[in-house]
Parts: C-alpha cells; structure tokens; sequence
C-alpha cells in the first residue's frame, strides 16, 4: 500500500477553499499511485479551535464540508477534524472515499461489548487491505506503537519551538522522543504534520515517515506545502529497499541523523517567523503591511522578514524621525529600504510634537517634561502609524521585542501599536543573530552594519540610549529574563549562578511591574518554551522576589527537612535530596502537627486519668500549673 503524507496548509474556517485544495491534493496523489492519503490536523480548524469548539453551527458546517469531500475525493483518505459531540472534545479521523465518511473513533465505540464507551477512549485504528493503521491523536496516547498496528501516524499538531528538536522534522530527529520510540518499535512510523501559522502558533511541517527498520522512508519540506508517499507492507514482509536521496534525510537510518548546528537553528528561526507574518496577513484578507523605520535593529530585522514574507511591493516603511532623531539614524534607515526595495513615506514629528506639547501644557499650565515629553513623541509615531493604516487598508507590524516585552520598554499606544508582532517571543540577542543570519543569505545585505554596531536607542531625549534607560546591558538583562521566564528560576537561584543579586532583583521586579502593559500589546508568534503572554501573574500583585545575602533558603529548607526527618540534616544532604522546598517545608509541617497531636492525646489521657481518680490537684502540683484539675 501506498500512503500519501499531505502536508497542506489552510484558512480554519474557510471550508470551501479548503475542500478545493483537499481535492487537488487527492488528485495529484492518486496520479502518483497512493492507495491512502492523509491529511492534518490542522485542515479544518487550524492548531486549536479554542472557543469555536462551543460552536454547534461551526461543527456542523464542517462536517457538510467533510461530506462533500468525501463525494469527490478519487481515493481513499483520512481526515482529522475537532469535534465536540455529547461525550467531549477529542480529534475525530474520518476515513472518506465514495460519498462515505466514517467516523473511526465512533464507530469503534459501537462495537459489541463497549456501550456507552466515549469515542474519545477509544482507538482510531483502521484496517485496509489487511494492514492496521493507527492514528495517533492526543500527547495522552504518545506512547511506543503498539504490536498489533502495522503503521502508527501522529497527526497531533506540533508548533514550532526554536528550543525543542522535536519541531524541526527530520532533521531534529535525533533529540526528539521520536528516536527512542521508533527504536523499540517494528512497525510503520510517521509525523503528519500540517504546515503554516494559525494566530500564535506555527505549525513547521517537516512531515516523514520510518520504516520498522528505522531507515526514513519520505520526508516533507520544512515550512512549505509539499507531499511524500511512502511503501507500507505487512510486519511479516521486509520492508522494501529506500533508495538513498543526497541532499535529504531520505534512505538513511533515523538513528544517523545529525545534531543541527546554531547557524541552522536560527535559519529555522527566521523562516518560521516569515512564515508567521505571510499567513498571520494573509489569512486576515490583507496584502500590504506598514513598519516604522527607526535605524535600529528590530524595525530593520522585521522589514526584511517582512519583505521576505510579503515581497517589497507590499512593504511600506515609515520614517518619523523627531527632534533627537540622529541623522545616522534616518540614514541607516533609508539604506535598509533602498537594499529591500521597498516605499517609504517620511513624516517628521517635530513640529507636530512641539504644538502637541506646547498645547497641553498650556491647557495643563505644567510643562510637558521628562517621560511624558519621551512617550508623548512615541505616541504621535503610534498614531501615524495607525492613520495610514486605515488610509492605505494595511496592517501595522509591531518591531518590540521579548526583552522590552519583559522591562515595559516600550511606550503604550506608542510603540505597542500593531496588528501583529513578528518577534514577541525574541530575545534583544537573538534579534542580532537573526540580522546576522539573513545579512549573509541571498545577494546583498539589506541591513547596514551601522544598524548592527551602534548602540540600541529610543532617541527620545539628547544622547539616549537604551542601557542608560534600562540601567543594565541587553547581554546582563537577557541572561537573567531567561533563566526566570524559560527555566522558572527564582531570584535567589539566579543570584547562585553568579549574577549581581542588585541586577537580579531589580530586573525581576521591573518584569512583574509591567504585566500590565503587556496584556495590551499586539499578539505574535509562540516559538520558545515560556512566552510571557503564557506566564499568567496577576497584574496587581504586592509580591516580590528576591535576594536573601545569607542565603537563608537552603538554612531553612535543612531546617525544615531535619525537623520531618527527625534529624540533623547539613547541605551535602540538602544536595542530595530529590523532593521540592515546597514538599520538604510540607512534609515537616505535618510532622511537626503529628508531634502535637501526640502531646494533646497524652495530656487528654492524663486528664482523664486524673479526673476519676480524683487525683487533678495532685498532677497540677507536678506540672506547677492548673491543669488537670477541674480548675
């Protein structure tokens, strides 16, 4: 049997459309001979439905969809949908060929001897020309493949993360739980991944298959719609021999595949992003994008993906420069645009800015000083930003990043205008790798060196830069937001770990303070293990971490664990010990209350005893206090 992997992406929604390229697929499959296709997860309702799933309107309008693509489609194919039926919600595949569309789970829960079994227990396994094919559906049954299947598909959706093997394909395959899988496995294995961004997600493609004999046997393109078929036979038969393919993955044992280097991670970066904005626009029914060219590296890092994204007739750069905008600024900036190709309106603030702030301190008889003179130029960039976007029907891409996320550097209704925002989820640092990356790829360098050499700044007052603003350097800032964001680490550990603990307090507790602003900022892509949108702190919060000079968290924790263990226990021990404080702290808490309730229960048979023996006064004597007495 020959099964086809299509690797498509759609418009959840958009069930029309999406029927027509499910068909076009399964026609060009079928002409290549594939027996089976399979779709993703994604062809319907995207990575997630979310709040559509509540929707019984939507659910059925995608299964009259699934109806009418199962009337058409030329072979037999299998299609993963979210439903929300009587039971829960749970992936569906419905198997469709002849005007037939068979739900597999829910058929399977109808079988003799599983009444009222819910679909979503069950298994979604289908037998074809003697062969079962299992579909695995959820991370709850990510488990080895089970003996009985002949070929096992994961079709659960994966979004790419730049920190997790797992989402590169193939060529992360050898860091992934994947590897370990198919190694203990004898049966067919493959990733049916969908491709393109869906809101914050970005699904990366990367789809393949591996024979029991853990040599690969297809492999898709990383973010592009591509299809792969490969040879399935019974687990009795060997396996057909894969001719190896140079240049891919493909015919080359699994367990061979090699580590990426960091040149290739960051390409794998910047190419999930593009695609992020590619979709994030068009699948919203735009064409045409506004960025606001500053000089500095983030407007001119998402520019270029932009134009990558987009092509540069539908780029527009923004010039606004102000009264301390630097000349090497709008120059760094016009360069970019002229390397990219792509328009530029240029709308000087100055003027505005000065009758803007003569006007409200005239009216307010205070004058416009300090932060509000900064924010308030921010803010007119803000809105001409967003007055040509209704003039011209475009969106605006935020250029902020994770690092001025994190700090509240960023000005509301200023810098945090935006229908979309490329690198949300990015580090300052990893901006810079992106701009080096991209300068060396495709001809020219559209980012001029001056934009990757001279200091970051907001140029909102006379010789600023963001290092003053922030008091730290990006390097000291990032090091510490990612050991608190992306390793959950507290202040006192982060301090352990060489940092200045007045560093560390003071860039923990201006990320908590600025929780506020960042519930208004622009949405974008999630591609790292902890996006702030994600970390859930309360915005008023009295609470806050910090550094102890003694250390006094491990003396009390061995406190804590020598009172539950019932001995002196010093740090070697403490090192050593597996539990969490939290558990230890607990553990010793009830100890210390058994040891009461021991106490109360031995006083209690005293007085007892004391009473009917008539003995109280006596025991109160012993004791040197009124006691046991009726007293």
């Amino acid at each position: 049997m020959k099964i086809a992997l299509a690797q498509i992406g759609s418009i959840p929604g958009d069930f029309s459309q999406t029927v027509d390229h499910m068909l076009e697929t399964a026609y060009q499959a079928k002409r290549r001979g594939a027996d089976l296709i399979v779709f993703p997860a994604t062809v319907f309702c995207g990575a997630y439905p979310q709040g559509l799933a509540e929707s019984s309107a939507f659910m059925l309008d995608m299964l009259d969809a699934l109806a009418s693509f199962s009337e058409n489609t030329p072979l037999l194919a299998a299609v993963p949908a979210y439903i929300n039926d009587d039971y829960m919600c749970y992936t569906e595949i419905f198997m469709c060929a002849k005007g037939i569309c068979c739900p597999v789970r829910a058929r399977n829960a109808r079988r003799p001897g599983l009444e009222d079994t819910p679909p979503v227990a069950i298994d979604a396994v289908w037998t074809i020309d003697g062969l079962d094919i299992g579909f695995v559906t959820s991370d709850a049954q990510f488990l080895p493949q089970r003996e009985d299947h002949d070929v096992d598909i994961y079709i659960t959706p994966i979004s790419f993360n730049a920190h997790d093997p797992a989402t590169f394909g193939v060529a992360g395959f050898a860091e992934s739980p994947f590897a370990d899988m198919i190694a203990e496995s004898d049966c067919w294995f493959a990733i049916m991944q969908g491709v393109g961004a869906y809101d914050e997600m970005i699904i990366p493609g990367g789809s393949f298959a591996v024979d029991p004999l853990g040599i690969i046997a297809c492999s898709c393109l990383m973010f592009e719609e591509d299809l792969a078929f490969f040879d399935v036979v019974p687990k009795d038969e060997e396996p057909p021999h894969i001719e190896p393919r140079p240049g891919t993955y493909v015919g080359y044992p699994a367990d061979e595949v090699q580590k990426l280097p960091d040149s290739e991670l960051t390409g794998l970066l910047y190419k999930a992003l593009v695609l992020s904005i590619r979709d994030y626009v068009h699948k919203s029914g735009f064409h045409d994008v506004l960025v606001g060219l500053s000089g500095g590296i983030d407007s001119a890092v998402v520019a270029t993906m932009a134009t990558d994204a987009l092509g540069f007739e539908h780029v527009t750069g923004v010039l606004m420069p102000g009264p301390y905008s630097s000349e090497g600024s709008v120059t760094d900036a016009c360069e970019l645009a002229r390397a990219l190709g792509i328009k530029t309106i240029k709308v000087p603030i100055t003027d505005m800015h000065s009758a803007v702030k003569q006007g409200i301190a005239d009216c307010a008889q205070t004058p416009v000083a300090g932060l509000a003179n900064e924010n308030l130029q921010a803010r007119l960039r803000g809105t001409i930003l967003m007055t040509l976007s209704n003039m011209y029907n475009c969106l605006v891409l935020n250029t902020g990043n994770k690092s001025e996320s994190a700090m509240g550097y960023s000005t509301l209704y200023g810098d945090t205008v935006g229908a979309f925002s490329p690198m949300c989820d990015i580090y300052k640092h990893d901006v810079y790798k992106l701009a080096q990356w991209r300068n060396t790829r495709g001809g020219v360098a559209p980012i001029p060196q001056s934009t990757l050499t001279k200091p970051p700044s907001a140029e909102l007052s006379s010789g600023q830069t963001d290092e003053a603003s922030l008091g730290y350097p990006y390097d000291l800032i990032d090091k510490v937001l990612e050991m608190h964001i992306e390793q959950n680490m507290s202040a006192q550990e982060i301090a352990r770990e060489g940092m200045d603990p007045k560093a560390v307090e003071y860039i923990l507790n201006t990320c908590k303070n600025n929780e506020y602003k960042r519930r208004q900022e622009p949405m974008g892509p999630i591609v790292s293990q902890m996006p702030l949108v994600e970390r859930g702190w309360p915005v008023v919060l009295g609470w806050k971490d910090r550094v102890h000079p003694t250390d006094p968290a491990d003396e009390k924790v061995t406190e804590w664990l020598s009172e539950s263990l019932g001995f002196d226990a010093d740090e070697d021990f403490l090192e050593e010990f597996e539990a969490s404080p939290v558990a230890v702290v607990l553990d010793a808490m009830i100890a210390r209350s058994s040891g009461q309730d021991q106490i109360i229960g031995m006083l209690s048979d005293l007085g007892f005893s004391a009473q009917m023996t008539g003995q109280g006064p006596q025991m109160d004597g012993y004791m040197g206090f009124p006691i046991f007495s009726k007293n």
